[in-house]
């Protein structure tokens, strides 16, 4: 049952509704307009959708998101009345936190704590945990650490519901740890941070390369901080090539360094590709500037890789018979009989993420293109990424990174999401 897609997806969990409430499974999730045609962004793994039932299967599935029709793969939804379709959303505007406004520490608290004696879909002890949480981090000299792992220990056996915490409601309360903690202060960074400071939170779930924002001074000094949230255990959203390119083009000594690199060059191939091809054309970008690369991975070709970028599924295999023969990701897969390399047809997902996993390892710091430091000027001084680790007693702990610790971890690269039946993600940074 569990294995079901497609079709038989529907068929077994969603053809007898007319309408049913479920998330999105994973994140970067593609979003389609109404039509299905045309994409217009993606969602994050569990915002709330409602399906649609149009009497017929549809891979695009119409959903209501957030009061606007939009369409979702249907195999990217969690099945109605698995525990996590069933969790309720701990996102900044299931607690009716809205773009428009700037909120302080003080305005955050209110409208949180309001919003939590109205939920109905939470436990009292979800609840309580929550609040806590919440004044923890507006007045913490009046929660005690033992008060907070008193609540915990209510709601820390229902796995949905604390990774929710972790992954979503943190992001409430970032803003309210790096003001009353003075979490840029204590890596060095001079910004005017008081009790009044204020944040803003954007509604679009793929907002690039932000999840709220710090405004600090005010009038003629007012100055936007930019933070990106990340939880631990765990990884952040992957960063796409537009949104690097973008912060580079912003910054006239930064486009100066990298506009005529490789690395530059590669992001642009990347972000100009669709998902379907962007690994094969990635690789054959790299293969025109780093020529070893052509005997380091023999098989690949220019007849190849153009007949592949226009016929995508129906590209002709005999060009890639070389490549097939040789390439690690793809023997790997046809030694352990993956569906998509068997009776000998090689799918053309598979084809692109073995390209994938190729521009993977030369963009690693040993690779022939690394990216770390591309990433880091990009966003040196952009962007700050707040860290919140959940602990086993339920007490947060907060860091701070900056583009200085990204450099001394020396692992950024390109990575990939996709599998070798599945693309549906831009390939891209994940710090």
């Amino acid at each position: 049952m569990a294995g079901r897609r497609g079709k038989a997806n529907w068929e077994a969990k969603y053809k007898q509704h007319k309408s049913i409430d479920t998330v999105v499974r994973k994140d970067n999730a593609t979003m389609y307009d109404a039509d299905g045609n045309r994409r217009i962004g993606s969602f994050k793994q569990g915002d709330k959708v409602t399906f649609i039932n149009e009497d017929k299967y549809v891979a695009r599935a119409l959903v209501e998101f957030k009061g606007k029709s939009v369409r979702i793969n249907l195999d990217d939804l969690v099945k109605p009345g698995s525990s996590k379709s069933a969790q309720a959303s701990l996102k900044p505007q299931a607690f009716n936190i809205k773009e428009g406004p700037k909120y302080t520490v003080d305005q955050l608290e209110t409208t949180l704590l309001e919003s939590i004696d109205s939920r109905n879909d939470l436990t009292a002890d979800q609840k309580y945990y929550l609040e806590l949480l919440v004044l923890y981090h507006s007045q913490g000299e009046y929660i005690t650490d033992a008060e907070l792992r008193s609540a915990f220990n209510s709601v820390r056996t229902n796995t949905s519901f604390v990774n929710a915490v972790k992954t979503d409601f943190s992001e409430i309360l970032g803003p309210m740890a790096v003001i009353t903690f003075d979490l840029l202060e204590k890596v060095g960074l001079k910004y005017d941070i008081a009790r009044n400071t204020k944040s803003w939170f954007p509604d679009l779930p793929n907002y690039p390369l932000m999840d709220y924002a710090i405004y600090s001074g005010t009038g003629r000094n007012e100055r936007q901080i930019v933070i990106s949230a990340k939880a631990k255990p765990g990884s952040t959203n992957v960063v796409k090539p537009q949104d690097v390119l973008d912060l580079i083009d912003r910054q006239t000594t930064v486009k100066r360094k990298w506009s005529n690199t490789t690395q530059y060059g590669l992001l642009k191939v990347l972000d100009e590709n669709p998902i379907a091809t962007g690994g094969v054309a990635g690789v054959w970008y790299l293969m025109s500037k780093k020529s070893n690369l052509k005997r380091k991975y023999p098989g690949i070709t220019a007849k190849a890789v153009d007949d592949f970028i226009i016929k995508k599924k129906n590209y002709d295999q005999k060009l890639w018979d070389e490549f097939i023969e040789k390439n690690e990701t793809i023997q790997r897969a046809i030694t352990e009989n993956k569906p998509q390399v068997k009776g000998g047809k090689i799918s053309s997902t598979a084809i692109n993420y073995a390209c994938e996993k190729i521009i993977e390892e030369e963009t690693k710091p040993d690779g022939s293109c690394p990216v770390i430091d591309i990433f880091v000027d990009a966003i040196k001084n952009q962007v700050y990424y707040v860290v919140y680790k959940q602990g086993s007693t339920g007490i947060p702990e907060w860091s701070l990174l900056s583009s200085v610790d990204f450099k001394e971890s020396n692992d950024i690269k390109i990575r990939t999401k996709n599998s070798l039946g599945s693309g549906t993600d831009k390939i891209g940074f994940q710090p």
